[in-house]
């Protein structure tokens, strides 16, 4: 889709960072803190799939991101026969809009207005907000009364009544910080190597939940949860609605969750015999290796992918021989 008022986009960044190095680099440290705003942002722009497109591009008005970088590598052990070394890296990032476009505030109210895909949080682009907010209206859980949600509106009551106007930011995905940690160590032909990444702070909506037990289709096969954690009858103190209601559910801060989790991505492990001993059997080199990739995860929101998307763990061993 074709936007004839597309401009070029222009960016200022600032940067200060220190660099430091002691005793030969038994500790290093790499920090930098950065504060870039962009003027006239290009941007994909998400547009109900009625009009023949999914997005297009526009200018979306002025964002800044401002956060800092740190590395951190630590020779703990440096012997002839053995090593140790831990490294760290994290990142955190925040942006805001500062200013959107006449465009995209036309957008925001078409989107409003919309029925198209109201069963999940929409994309919104307000001043002083993040770009990455999660929008919605805030939930005070299930009746047990009558097994319907709770909702609390924009004047501040209550009601069982979800409306779009009382959206309102219930969450961001920025997190607070994230990155990921190395150990590496080693002892005579002995190496290990692990990779972990990590996660602080921010937000996720649980899709999952909302599709699975929810949103389920109870014509066909549905998650058991469908039948044993909704509400049935007056006094069910439960998570999910009234197991009769086939309403359709709408954005909510019921399904928002904080999201944490730590991750050994990947995992090796090899063994290089002894030179005397390969040169004693007429070789340079013998090595025996294992690996593996997502090892364990451990998260604070339980990740659901079914048999569409499966986890999947990788083993790998091999041997290595040159003559």
């Amino acid at each position: 889709l074709g936007n004839k008022d597309l401009t070029w986009e222009t960016t200022k960044e600032y940067n200060i960072g220190i660099e430091v190095g002691i005793l030969q680099d038994l500790l290093y440290m790499d920090a930098t803190y950065y504060r870039k705003k962009t003027v006239d942002l290009i941007n994909n722009v998400t547009i109900p799939s009625s009009t023949g497109f999914t997005t297009y591009m526009d200018n979306i008005g002025e964002i800044e991101n401002k956060g800092y970088e740190l590395e951190v590598r630590l020779g703990i052990l440096k012997k002839k026969d053995l090593w140790l070394n831990l490294t760290a890296s994290g990142i955190h990032n925040t942006n805001i809009l500062k200013k959107i476009s006449n465009s995209l505030e036309a957008w925001n109210q078409a989107w409003d207005k919309s029925d198209e895909n109201l069963n999940v949080p929409k994309v919104r682009y307000i001043e002083g907000e993040s770009i990455n907010s999660i929008w919605g209206v805030p939930s005070l859980g299930i009746n047990p009364a009558n097994g319907k949600e709770t909702y609390l509106a924009a004047d501040g009551s209550l009601t069982d009544r979800w409306q779009a106007k009382d959206q309102r930011v219930i969450g961001c995905t920025d997190p607070d910080l994230e990155g990921n940690l190395g150990l590496n160590a080693g002892w005579k032909g002995l190496q290990l190597n692990l990779y972990f990444t990590y996660r602080i702070g921010g937000q996720n909506y649980n899709y999952t939940l909302v599709d699975r037990v929810e949103n389920a289709d109870k014509r066909y096969n549905t998650d058991r949860r469908v039948l044993e954690q909704r509400w049935q009858q007056p006094g069910d103190i439960t998570f999910f609605k009234d197991v009769k209601d086939e309403s359709q559910t709408r954005p909510t801060s019921r399904f928002v969750e904080d999201y944490n989790y730590l991750q050994l991505s990947a995992l090796n492990l090899s063994y290089d015999f002894p030179t005397p001993l390969t040169r004693k059997w007429r070789m340079e080199n013998i090595r025996i290796s294992f690996s593996m990739n997502d090892v364990f995860r451990a998260s604070s929101i339980k990740a659901e992918r079914g048999i569409d998307y499966p986890f999947a763990r990788a083993f790998r061993t091999s041997l290595r021989v040159i003559f």
